[in-house]
């Protein structure tokens, strides 16, 4: 009976001290995840602001694309070379590699030419094309925070379960019975072995 005794006292320690392990461990990992989540949010509202920023700079560079193509424009139709050749020579070269582009198809001769240069697939912005890749880091990382998060809620739920698996030892030593006793551990053994496995599913940071 002693030996019977005993043995039941060495298991239910060995589960509560397996449970106590393993409730520390997903608390630490959750505050892990949680950590890699601030991360990835802060890295994607600096991406946004960023891509905002580089948005309105492509705005901004368009619009000043347009008004000296217009000033241009006006004065070819008004056959004062002079000055279209002196507005052109000021094109930003990203811009005037379109408007080059553009003169070649012979807007003036063919009626199917492009409206402008501005239609051009010659006409890229890098400003627009960094802004498109900051937003897209940015959907990135937001996606990447979330799952972060995610993971961090899996492993409170675990701390949770490992929780029940301390009551069940805990409690089963109350009881007088040793039947009921092993009933118990072992209902806190099973509850163990599956956190076990499902805990080796999980991501590790």
């Amino acid at each position: 009976m002693e030996r019977r005794e005993h043995l039941l006292e060495v298991a239910t320690a060995v589960l509560l001290a397996l449970a106590t392990i393993g409730t520390a461990w997903c608390a630490y990992q959750s505050a892990r995840w949680n950590g890699v989540q601030a991360i990835d949010f802060s890295e994607a509202n600096t991406a946004r602001s960023e891509s905002v920023k580089q948005a309105n700079l492509a705005a901004q560079l368009t619009a000043i694309d347009v008004g000296m193509w217009l000033q241009y424009v006006a004065a070819i139709s008004e056959g004062n070379q002079r000055l279209a050749d002196f507005i052109s020579a000021r094109f930003r070269p990203e811009f005037k590699v379109a408007n080059d582009a553009w003169l070649a198809t012979k807007p003036l001769q063919n009626a199917n030419a492009p409206s402008s240069p501005f239609v051009m697939t010659e006409y890229s912005l890098a400003a627009q094309k960094r802004a498109q890749d900051l937003m897209s880091t940015a959907e990135q990382k937001t996606e990447d925070a979330k799952s972060a998060n995610q993971q961090s809620d899996n492993y409170v739920g675990l701390t949770v379960i490992f929780a029940s698996v301390l009551l069940f030892g805990g409690v089963g030593g109350k009881f007088e019975s040793f039947n009921l006793r092993v009933v118990t551990l072992a209902i806190g053994a099973f509850v163990l072995v599956g956190l076990a496995f499902t805990l080796a599913t999980y991501p590790i940071y």
